[in-house]
């Protein structure tokens, strides 16, 4: 029978989770976050590959439509099949064609004009911060300040 006294016996190690698994955690998706807040930053001023993206089918989700299509450039040369449009809200049937912008996301292009894509990544990138900041604090800082209370300790 599992029984309050065992459990702590079957859990694992909270310290061992603390002090390495979530930095690591946090780095990767501080990583990706920055990446998609640059990207989307990107879009909003207008940088980037500028073409035409196609629709070619829609994806239902909690969030509505969200379009994949194939993206060409202006002159031509940068092709990618398969992307999806960030803002699909602005497209409503299969073929319809956008002027969008290629930022370098593997997965996205942006409709040019279209303002509100960084704000998502922008606020996650900022908690993923703050949660890194108070893990900053906690974990290595704390062991610091632990470190320095022995030290200060006299000696018998």
């Amino acid at each position: 029978m599992l029984t309050l006294a065992n459990v702590e016996d079957i859990a694992p190690d909270r310290g061992i989770f603390i002090r390495f698994v979530a930095p690591v955690l946090l780095c990767v998706g501080l990583a990706w976050a920055g990446l998609a807040t640059f990207d989307s930053l990107s879009a909003v001023f207008g940088n980037g590959v500028r073409g035409t993206f196609t629709a070619q089918y829609c994806e239902q989700g909690k969030g509505g439509c969200f379009w994949v299509g194939d993206f060409v450039s202006a002159d031509g040369r940068d092709v990618r099949y398969g992307v999806g449009v960030d803002g699909s809200s602005v497209l409503t049937t299969p073929g319809q064609q956008i002027a969008a912008l290629d930022t370098g996301n593997p997965m996205d292009v942006y409709p040019v004009g279209f303002r509100y894509a960084w704000g998502a990544p922008s606020i996650f990138t900022v908690a993923l911060l703050f949660v890194f900041g108070a893990w900053v604090v906690k974990v290595p800082v704390s062991a610091m300040r632990r470190r320095a209370r022995v030290r200060r300790k006299p000696r018998p």
